[in-house]
């Protein structure tokens, strides 16, 4: 496998909370990198939920699992092994004239599986640049997210209410009122703008503009799914951010402003649409 270049390879197993809709389900995650070529980095992941209160969780259920074996073929579900998603990444990037490296970046999920391969895949697609002074480093990125599913397509083909959710572990891929995804939770769309400034070894500027658009479909899943920003309108607004943030060891701390042009709710409470936040955490 010397063709594969450096590789590096990591899996988890976890146990999520007790008050979901399957209680105590496992999540399972596997994740390959490899750089074949210099200037290219690609990465195959795999995540599942399975087991939990009422299901299967034996190692027969795992290997069918491992082997893509997800849609029942039987009445009761009672053979589906879990609630999976895979996908595959890369990033492609170079120096491009003296001083700057430009890279091309971009992910497919595949929420369903069809023939024991991935299908009705999300996507994300993006570029970005590094510059570097003598006391500074620039980074830009464009960045576009489509996260229902076969969207990206454009042949009318897209299929809302998939992504992250699923018909026995009706809780999806969500912990907290988050999606374990796109911040964006599904049926939605965003691009963004940024730029950070890194000065030294221990500040950083920030800010960024995005575009979104928000449970495109406009419709409201009973819960516990359901896109968590949005439950029933087609919100469509901009988001601008701007952050500090600066390291006195071993804190990190953050300082940042936001403005929005509509209104979200959010895990029942309403998010304002400017504000100001701060964070900190520790670093060892």
């Amino acid at each position: 496998v010397s063709w594969l270049g450096p590789w590096h390879l990591e899996t988890f197993m976890g146990v999520m909370e007790s008050d979901r809709y399957v209680s105590n389900a496992l999540l399972w995650g596997i994740r390959l990198t490899f750089r074949p070529l210099h200037k290219l980095e690609v990465g195959f992941s795999r995540t599942a939920q399975w087991g939990g209160e009422g299901r299967p969780q034996d190692l027969h259920t795992f290997g069918n699992l491992l082997l893509g074996k997800d849609n029942s073929r039987n009445q009761n579900n009672i053979d589906e092994p879990g609630n999976q998603l895979a996908s595959i990444d890369w990033r492609l990037g170079g120096r491009l004239f003296n001083d700057a490296d430009v890279a091309f970046y971009g992910q497919l999920v595949g929420e369903d599986e069809s023939n024991f391969a991935p299908s009705r895949f999300i996507a994300l697609f993006g570029a970005d640049t590094a510059l570097t002074g003598p006391n500074s480093h620039h980074r830009f990125y464009l960045e576009y997210i489509d996260t229902t599913t076969e969207s990206i397509k454009g042949d009318g083909s897209a299929s809302p209410n998939v992504a992250y959710e699923h018909k026995l572990y009706k809780s999806g891929y969500r912990f907290r009122n988050r999606a374990i995804g796109a911040a964006t939770d599904n049926d939605s769309r965003m691009l963004t703008f940024a730029h950070d400034l890194f000065l030294g070894d221990d500040q950083q500027i920030s800010w960024s503009v995005s575009k979104l658009s928000l449970n495109r479909d406009g419709t409201d899943l009973p819960a516990p799914g359901g896109n968590t920003l949005s439950y029933v309108i087609n919100s469509n607004f901009w988001l601008a951010d701007a952050r500090y943030s600066v390291l006195l060891d071993p804190w990190r701390l953050t300082f940042g402003l936001y403005y929005q042009t509509e209104e979200l709710t959010y895990a029942q409470e309403s998010i304002n649409q400017n504000g100001a936040y701060m964070a900190w955490e520790a670093r060892w």
